[in-house]
């Protein structure tokens, strides 16, 4: 669910992922594992979400659906199972 919301953020700037990620400073491959769910954004360090969302809407994306990140990573993090290391991490 984050990925497709990020792809709408993107998509609000209208800019292709070699764009952004090269205005983010990651790989092409980066934002395409992001937008595809290949790499939960619900994965990434604290410091780096919040980063990601502090320059998402230096780039032009919609304030609105870089807040709905947030949103979409809790739904992510309560589906996870309790034992799972990554939704254990983020509860704590």
């Amino acid at each position: 669910m984050t990925g497709f919301v990020l792809w709408l953020a993107r998509e609000s700037i209208p800019r292709p992922q070699t764009a952004l990620a090269e205005a983010l400073g990651v790989d092409t491959e980066t934002v395409q594992g992001w937008e595809s769910g290949r790499r939960p954004l619900a994965n990434m360090r604290a410091g780096a979400l919040l980063e990601l969302r502090r320059r998402l809407p230096a780039t032009g994306a919609d304030a609105a659906l870089v807040g709905r990140l947030d949103a979409a990573m809790d739904r992510t993090a309560s589906s996870r199972p309790a034992s799972s290391p990554t939704a254990t991490a983020r509860i704590c």
